[in-house]
């Protein structure tokens, strides 16, 4: 019974003083305390702060503050509260003879050596990380060994009982665990391991993935929650948490690309937020296509491998654009017609998709997210993937025939393509989604619809060609036509607008939607004119005297350019609702589309050919270089 009690007092011993008043904390527990108000201390103070002891073996320690000749702030005695208590901070058994002690990480203005005056010392700094000096360090921790009745040998520890392994990560947080590894005779038995405070267990969490380019700036795909130029890079960067204080690391996986650190990684502790960071960038392989798709994941673990949840917010699906816009255009000559693509500056052209034939005109657009074009081809309907080629068929099932010289527009969110059908004695406007489901006629009626009349035998008059998908309204509620030859607007589906012809437009043959403003353009009857829906007015516009071409607006809403006769004008819309224009010097082709605010497109006639010139006339740049015909089909970025 005796021995039994005794036991039972040893056992105990972290929890009770040895007058038998109860204790709420044990020895470890109060040492963890002692080391965590010094790493606060350190915070707070902007010094450092260290925790010094007079030797390997002691029962206790002092508190030093100060870059230089640091003075005593604080003092922790076990003995008072727990006798037979110590603290050993060297090395313990035979096992570790080889783990010579690593002095963790040091800091260029402090030598902890230095600093402790040659004493063990586990040292805080005000950065929020613990170097040392004389103290172990092992599998990424600082460790102290708090127990009772402690034998040292030499410079080992050798045997003791209710031992505990205090851990200080690097950044200075404390945990313990009841695994010890002394010699049999000294180790703890199991119901005193299980009488011991236990540290906490839960994995980290992981907090917030920053992503540059900001996505909440860009216009992003279904699913995809970046984009990437194809010469840039990602730049990733993780919060995350932990319960334990434990440092905290963080690893990087992917599909493809690389990353700049994809080796596991220990993370920065933020001290003004309070949590842990880690930063990375990852760039698409060299053979990223535009509109390849890749996953990228993080994977945050502590000291022990525990690895915080995966969630939505560990995973990046990302997607890859040319950093180049392109030109899609059709070369019309021989026996076939063929798509074909080109950066803005002339190179990477290619060819897309089989030949077309050259009994109907092709005009193709592309899609908001510039992976894919949409035309008509033989009376069908297509799209086309804008790297591999690949075309689908989107009309099937559909009555008639899809009318190749109106061509076929993707609305602003790519979830719709418009196109004219020709139904035997008229023609009419259609809707269908991107897969051929969903297919809808939006005219009720008899009427005839049309995107352009009085197409001429080379097509090009059939370019309202705008890339900013010219036929539907920018806020995405009307889709324009020409109805029996007035400009009809046709609510899309689920925008809760009035269907209505627009007043005055009696003559128009080609009608181009502004890409910024509720503002529709037509020409036709000598003059551009401009009609506000928000006003129920028309910009003023002089006569020009002669048939005004189709036309497009600037990218941003400001400015119209437009043919007249062999001439080709620039028109700037005023805040008064008037509308000037002046001739550009520009003769013999058609304005077709702009790059940007400051290029456009034009078509020029002997040779025919595409020619990329600013707002200025300074510069000039043939992009196509074809000995046949060409025909403008939009640009995209």
């Amino acid at each position: 019974m005796a021995l039994c009690l005794l036991f039972m007092v040893l056992g105990l011993g972290l929890g009770r003083a040895s007058h038998g008043r109860p204790q709420s904390r044990s020895a470890t527990q109060v040492l963890a305390a002692f080391l965590q108000a010094q790493r606060e201390l350190a915070h707070s103070s902007g010094q450092p702060v260290g925790v010094v002891w007079p030797a390997s073996l002691s029962q206790g320690c002092q508190a030093l503050q100060g870059w230089e000749h640091p003075r005593r702030v604080d003092q922790l005695e076990l003995a008072r509260e727990f006798p037979g208590f110590a603290m050993f901070v060297g090395a313990w058994n035979d096992e570790f003879v080889d783990q010579r002690p690593l002095w963790g990480n040091q800091d260029d203005s402090l030598d902890p050596a230095a600093w402790a005056a040659g004493r063990p010392a586990l040292i805080f700094l005000p950065s929020g990380k613990v170097t040392a000096s004389g103290v172990l360090r092992w599998r990424d921790s600082y460790r102290v060994a708090v127990g009772q009745r402690l034998t040292v040998e030499g410079d080992r520890l050798r045997a003791g009982q209710n031992c505990l392994d205090l851990r200080i990560s690097p950044s200075g947080w404390a945990d313990w665990a009841a695994d010890l590894p002394l010699s049999p005779d000294g180790a703890p038995s199991s119901a005193t391991a299980l009488s011991l405070p236990a540290s906490s267990r839960q994995a980290p969490q992981l907090m917030a993935v920053h992503i540059v380019p900001d996505p909440s700036k860009l216009d992003l795909p279904t699913g995809v929650q970046a984009l990437v130029q194809a010469e840039n890079f990602l730049s990733l960067t993780v919060e995350a948490n932990t319960t334990t204080g434990q440092t905290l690391y963080c690893r990087w996986s992917g599909t493809g690309g690389s990353f700049s650190h994809q080796q596991r990684q220990p993370m920065q502790w933020e001290a003004a937020q309070q949590r842990w960071r880690s930063q990375t960038q990852w760039r698409p392989p060299d053979t990223a296509a535009h509109g390849s798709r890749f996953q990228l994941e993080c994977h945050v673990t502590d000291e022990w491998g525990r690895e915080a949840p995966s969630t939505l917010t560990s995973q990046v699906n990302l997607e890859v654009r040319d950093s180049k816009a392109r030109l899609a255009f059709i070369e019309v000559g021989g026996a076939y017609k063929r798509m074909q693509v080109v950066h803005e500056d002339g190179t990477g052209k290619r060819e897309l998709g089989p030949p077309l034939e050259t009994s109907e005109v092709a005009k193709a657009s592309w899609s908001p997210d510039g992976t894919s074009l949409a035309y008509v081809s033989q009376g069908k309907l297509y799209t086309c993937n804008a790297e591999g080629g690949a075309r689908l068929q989107v009309d099937s099932g559909l009555p008639g025939q899809a009318v190749g010289l109106q061509g076929a527009y993707w609305n602003g969110d790519g979830t719709w393509i418009a196109h004219i059908r020709d139904l035997g004695g008229r023609s009419q406007v259609f809707l269908t989604r991107p897969d051929g489901s969903g297919a809808q006629n939006l005219n009720s009626t008899s009427s005839s619809d049309s995107f352009v009349r009085d197409v001429g035998d080379n097509g090009q008059n059939s370019d309202v060609c705008t890339r900013d998908n010219s036929v539907f309204a920018a806020d995405g509620k009307y889709l324009a036509t020409l109805r029996d030859g007035l400009v009809h607007l046709y609510p899309m589906p689920g925008s809760g607008a009035d269907e209505r012809d627009l007043p005055q437009s009696s003559g128009a043959w080609s009608v181009v939607w502004n890409p910024i403003h509720p503002w529709v353009a037509f020409s036709g009857s000598g003059q551009v004119r401009v009609y506000d829906l928000d006003s129920d007015s028309y910009f003023s516009s002089p006569n020009l005297g002669s048939t005004a071409g189709p036309g497009c607006f600037s990218p941003d809403g400001n400015r119209y350019f437009f043919g007249s006769g062999a001439n080709m004008f620039m028109a700037q819309l005023h805040a008064d609702h008037t509308l000037s224009s002046q001739f550009t010097g520009l003769s013999g082709g058609q304005v077709l589309g702009w790059l940007d605010d400051e290029r456009y497109t034009y078509w020029k006639q002997s040779p025919s050919d595409l020619w990329l010139r600013d707002t200025s006339g300074n510069q000039a740049q043939n992009l196509t270089n074809e000995a046949s015909d060409v025909m403008f089909c939009g640009w995209t970025r």
